[in-house]
């Protein structure tokens, strides 16, 4: 038992110091500060002013990715009859990617790190 607490205790050690040790640039980067903007059938998001993606619904079946920034934290679309997301495959170099999702009402945005989107009714 004392050598799990040991192994605990050490292992809270290297995080914490891990975590001082990492540059503030590392930590900027992971938190990209999307905001988003809602109009017909589409959410469009932003970075600091940068048109960074959309998800767009072309009706109930068809959703449409654009992914404008080569980067990690790339797009995902949701749709609320699936827990399954969709993204730009081929990155921002591709045009907008179509995808055919399951009957939905709502749809969202979201990127890793973030909040998503609030959730979008399909007109």
């Amino acid at each position: 038992m004392t050598l799990l607490r040991e192994m605990g205790r050490a292992a809270a050690a290297a995080g914490i110091v891990g975590a001082l040790l990492t540059p503030a640039s590392a930590f900027a980067e992971m938190d990209p500060h999307v905001t988003y903007k809602y109009s017909h059938n589409r959410i469009d998001a932003y970075e600091g002013g940068d048109h960074i993606g959309y998800v767009r619904m072309a009706g109930q079946y068809k959703m449409y990715i654009k992914d404008t920034r080569c980067d990690r934290f790339s797009p995902h679309g949701m749709v609320d009859s699936s827990k399954k997301e969709w993204w730009n495959s081929g990155g921002c170099k591709d045009p907008e990617k179509l995808h055919k999702v399951p009957h939905a009402y709502h749809f969202m945005l979201k990127f890793k790190g973030e909040k998503p989107s609030k959730w979008s009714h399909i007109h």
